[in-house]
């Protein structure tokens, strides 16, 4: 059998640290590599997560020297979060170019203080496929409080509820958004399904650019098959007003909280 071009001579790196959360701030910067080894074209993280409480633990990944780091993914938060010591979190590939040479860091945050393992995949792929997407920013998490934002689905069973807005004017255009769900702690509830749509637009003016992305939940132990969407692309001018709603197979308790990031 043939090689598929795109694979032809990949590269792959995989690096495990464990990093010391802040509480309600970023923590330090942890050291990943301290000299990515090729240029990178996919980044994949895994995040060990003990949760030992209800507090969401948010995670971001930056390039540069020691004090000068520059975020390329804004945040992203652990989706499980019902009972202690529950669950890994895998989050999805991101398709974020990191040069040959970069210092790669992460760090962490959270309502408390403490110590997580993160594993984190660096991958290449040749014949010029490396992508132009170079960063990720988050919308949607609120570092005093340590939780992404409630979106409610309203008491109407399949109908979406109310738009919620999560950035006022983008400041850049965005080409791909990614949408990150976390479970509400303590919410003993029915399974189900969830349909979200990604609007654009002036309040009462929202218009679905990204329709019904579609998340279940598994009644028996009330987790979230999948907390995190695919990278979907979507053209998104910048000075756009972006929003989030979605509708439940149910009528109540279905709330929950979201993050979106927006790649550019």
């Amino acid at each position: 059998m043939g090689d598929i071009a795109e694979y032809s001579g990949a590269k792959y790196a995989d690096y495990q640290r464990t990093l010391t959360c802040g509480q309600s701030t970023w923590g330090a910067w942890h050291e990943i590599v301290a000299s990515n080894p090729f240029d990178t074209s996919m980044i994949s993280m895994v995040v060990y997560d003990n949760h030992v409480n209800s507090y969401d633990l948010a995670t971001q990944v930056a390039v540069g020297a020691a004090g000068s780091e520059e975020v390329i993914i804004g945040a992203f938060v652990d989706g499980n979060r019902y009972r202690a010591g529950f669950c890994d979190v895998r989050y999805p590939d991101l398709p974020l170019r990191i040069p040959k040479g970069a210092r790669v860091s992460i760090r962490a945050a959270s309502g408390a203080q403490r110590g997580e393992s993160i594993r984190l995949r660096l991958i290449s792929r040749t014949n010029n496929l490396i992508p132009t997407l170079s960063k990720a920013d988050s919308f949607g998490y609120t570092l005093a409080t340590s939780t992404p934002t409630i979106i409610d689905p309203g008491t109407v069973a399949n109908t979406k509820g109310a738009w919620v807005e999560f950035v006022a004017s983008t400041s850049h255009r965005y080409r791909a958004i990614w949408l990150n769900l976390r479970n509400k702690y303590g919410y003993g509830v029915d399974g189900g399904t969830w349909d979200f749509d990604i609007g654009v637009g002036s309040a009462g003016s929202e218009v679905a650019v990204v329709p019904d992305i579609h998340f279940y939940r598994n009644g028996a132990d009330d987790t979230i098959i999948d907390t995190n969407s695919p990278m979907i692309p979507a053209d998104i001018p910048a000075g756009s007003r972006v929003s989030v709603r979605c509708s439940h197979t149910l009528t109540s308790n279905q709330d929950l909280y979201a993050l979106l990031l927006l790649l550019r």
